[in-house]
């Protein structure tokens, strides 16, 4: 239930100049002022062959409701053309094309559109093939003006179509930034958005899955006396913290270093193709003088604190789990040695 501009359609104005006489001419347009005339008779022609066509699912209230309109319309756009080779106004087009994409909103079934623009096509050929012969029109009229109607039901059709495609493209494309989100929701921590423990096992069992082991690392840390800070200036000062001193942490290590939050006051770092123990001692003790730096909270509190640090070099056999046990070891050496500072694991089991 649509029409086409006319310089498109099998019957465009300079096809018609052509080819017809001037009294094909004047038949044309005498068919489409009857065919204009009877626009009622062709929405009612319509819905009763609509109605005895069986709909796949429940039909939609809103686009049954609409449907009469849009035969209605579409009907007389063509009657003009018929008439007067009046091409329809790209914003009658526009609201014609508006049925597609809202029946694709609404969800109506794209064959119940496609049923409809076929029944709209045999009400008007019908209707058509009536007025022509009562006022006697040529053959070649009556054929040239049933081709317009096919052409039109068609591209009709191939709009619709085309709308349920956009439609799908961006449900498609929805769904796919939703699982992104939801992705990266299941991986990193609400809190300071870095990565959480999930993502943090799945990229260092990566790492150590590659076929040179010792070029990874892990550091982790653990913000000394932290529960003070909950304690003395509450867990939203102490939440702020965290924030900041994941930044700084973020800060201090390549893009591709992984950064994560394993839960209170504990992060850690996977430093993946290092040149060795000299580059994640050098890191650790990097991001250790960022942690020393004040933080600046609201209301103009500043407060220090400090991070102890141990660090993990992957050996032959090592898995995610085990890594992380003598990364563990290190940092709690590191607090034995009076906090704030940097354990090797090496320095906990000397060979």
């Amino acid at each position: 239930m649509a029409t086409s501009t006319s310089r498109s359609g099998p019957w465009g104005p300079a096809q018609h100049q052509q080819a017809a006489t001037s009294s094909d001419v004047a038949c044309r347009r005498e068919l489409g002022l009857a065919l204009a005339a009877r626009l009622d008779d062709c929405v009612a022609i319509t819905e009763a062959r609509l109605r005895d066509i069986r709909w796949p699912g429940k039909p939609n209230a809103a686009y049954l409701a609409r449907r009469p309109g849009l035969i209605w319309f579409s009907t007389l756009l063509l009657a003009r053309w018929l008439a007067s080779d009046v091409e329809p106004h790209p914003d009658e087009l526009r609201w014609i094309s508006q049925d597609g994409r809202m029946a694709a909103e609404e969800n109506v079934p794209v064959v119940n559109i496609v049923k409809g623009n076929l029944a709209w096509r045999d009400a008007l050929i019908q209707v058509l093939s009536e007025e022509a012969e009562r006022l006697g029109s040529p053959a070649t009229v009556l054929r040239r003006a049933t081709r317009s109607v096919v052409y039109n039901c068609d591209s009709g059709i191939v709009r619709t179509l085309g709308a349920f495609d956009l439609h799908l493209a961006a449900i498609t494309s929805e769904l796919a930034h939703e699982r992104l989100a939801l992705r990266h929701q299941a991986l990193h921590d609400p809190l300071t958005g870095v990565a959480n423990r999930t993502l943090l096992m799945e990229r260092l069992s990566e790492a150590l899955d590659r076929p040179e082991p010792g070029a990874c690392a892990v550091l982790l840390l653990d913000i000394d006396d932290f529960k003070d800070v909950n304690d003395d200036l509450g867990h939203s000062a102490g939440d702020a913290v965290l924030v900041r001193a994941a930044k700084r942490v973020r800060e201090s290590v390549r893009p591709q270093d992984v950064v994560a939050r394993l839960g209170g006051d504990e992060l850690c770092v996977v430093l993946d193709d290092t040149d060795g123990s000299g580059e994640p001692a050098r890191v650790a003790a990097r991001i250790a003088r960022a942690l020393d730096e004040p933080f600046a909270l609201r209301g103009g509190v500043t407060i220090s604190v400090s991070a102890s640090v141990g660090v993990a070099i992957a050996a032959a056999g090592d898995t995610a789990e085990s890594l992380l046990r003598k990364a563990d070891i290190a940092m709690y050496g590191a607090k034995a040695d009076g906090k704030g500072g940097v354990r090797l694991y090496e320095d906990e089991h000397p060979a």
